[in-house]
């Protein structure tokens, strides 16, 4: 079961179903599949159109939890009743290896972003006081270049280490993707906050010497 808010989507052997506070909004079974067309921006975003009896087709957008998931199942899915040709198979694992990236990028987020945004916090806070205090505007560039730390440490883990890692697996892993270390990526993004954390107190050791 994947859930997006109050929409969930349900696989099961013979179709896919939408559903939106408990009331089913789109159904559609797997041997009614007539297209599926898949466009993303790599290892950044995208959306996945499943075409079928309905004029409307089913859209699953890589922000949909576990949607590297669903995007495998879907397509066994369709293999094991050999409607292959509904998809095309280069298109559809670029989409599939954005989304899978999506899904382990939620993890670490879901760690990292709550520690961000009280160091952001604390930032803006010791900013505003700084500055008022000592009367110097130049203390709030100080925070700023100490923000850029923390986010650029943030982006460094993601992109320079972990989309590229999605990025360097072969191509002939029928559409499986190794498993990544989350103790490691934890690790990582410790490292990344504690860089904050220490761009913070040199910010405020600046500014105070100023």
């Amino acid at each position: 079961m994947i859930v997006l808010q109050k929409a969930e989507f349900i696989l099961d052997d013979e179709k896919i179903v939408l559903k939106v506070k408990d009331v089913v909004k789109h159904e559609i079974k797997y041997s009614d599949i007539t297209r599926i067309n898949s466009k993303s921006i790599k290892y950044t975003g995208g959306w996945m159109l499943i075409y079928g009896q309905s004029k409307k087709p089913l859209r699953l957008m890589v922000t949909i939890k576990d949607v590297g998931l669903m995007i495998k199942r879907i397509k066994l899915e369709i293999d094991a009743i050999d409607q292959s040709h509904v998809y095309q198979e280069s298109k559809l694992n670029k989409f599939f290896k954005t989304a899978y990236y999506a899904d382990q990028s939620w993890q670490r987020s879901s760690y990292f972003m709550p520690k961000f945004f009280i160091i952001l916090v604390s930032q803006m806070i010791l900013a505003l006081i700084l500055t008022i205090v000592n009367e110097n505007e130049f203390i709030g560039f100080i925070f700023i270049m100490a923000m850029m730390v923390t986010l650029f440490a943030y982006i460094y883990v993601e992109y320079f280490i972990y989309a590229k890692n999605i990025r360097k697996q072969p191509e002939n892993l029928d559409w499986d993707i190794l498993p990544y270390d989350e103790d490691l990526a934890v690790k990582r993004l410790k490292i990344a906050w504690q860089l904050g954390a220490i761009a913070t107190a040199i910010a405020v050791v600046i500014s105070l010497l100023l």
